[in-house]
């Protein structure tokens, strides 16, 4: 599939057929907006979802996380998350985790649990956050707690083995950890002055913390 008008940003995929994609338009401003992506049979054929809103305003979709095959989440800039329970062929926005908050967080990373248990992390300048729900996206909770006071850039990936378990980076080569699921945080591994984005495990399922 090519659209080179969209810059893609995040692909996920659940068994052997179905995957996912989403990425944003930029420019012209006037046609700001973000695109999903869906294949069900390994990526032979793509179907395209544009309902998201578009205009000067519009949100950039970077993040996308299926846990199962109906259930998905994708998220973004101006605080705003989305869901889907039909596999990607609609979209819902979800009650926004920090209403009326501003400078408006945008999400940098995402991780799925299972179908209700969804953490990301995102920023604001000058805030960072770790949020998660547990009852798929109806509420949010602000874990963040004491992972701003430990150093380190913006928030920028988070991996969870359970809903105890789990690391955050941070760019200058921070990786943080909790063991109580966010209401403790504390430095696991000393600065390296890389710039982390990303994590990932091998096998996928995580270790213990």
């Amino acid at each position: 599939y090519t659209d080179f008008s969209v810059r893609m940003y995040d692909v996920d995929a659940v068994g052997n057929d179905s995957v996912w994609a989403v990425g944003y338009i930029t420019s012209p401003s006037a046609s700001r907006t973000s695109k999903i992506y869906r294949s069900t049979d390994g990526g032979q054929n793509w179907s395209t979802y544009s309902g998201i809103p578009v205009g000067v305003n519009g949100q950039y979709l970077s993040d996308i996380e299926f846990p199962t095959h109906l259930i998905g989440y994708a998220a973004g800039t101006r605080d705003t998350i989305w869901k889907t329970t039909d596999g990607g062929v609609t979209w819902n926005k979800l009650p926004l985790p920090f209403p009326g908050v501003t400078p408006q967080i945008s999400y940098t990373d995402m991780f799925a649990l299972d179908a209700n248990t969804i953490f990301l992390t995102g920023n604001g300048f000058p805030r960072k956050v770790v949020i998660k729900t547990t009852d798929g996206g109806a509420t949010w909770t602000d874990i963040s707690n004491n992972i701003t006071t430990l150093g380190g850039g913006n928030l920028n990936g988070i991996v969870m083995h359970g809903v105890d378990n789990g690391y955050v980076v941070s760019p200058g080569g921070y990786l943080f950890k909790t063991n109580d699921g966010g209401a403790n945080w504390t430095l696991d591994l000393a600065p390296i002055g890389t710039i982390f984005t990303s994590m990932a495990f091998a096998p996928k399922k995580v270790p213990a913390a």
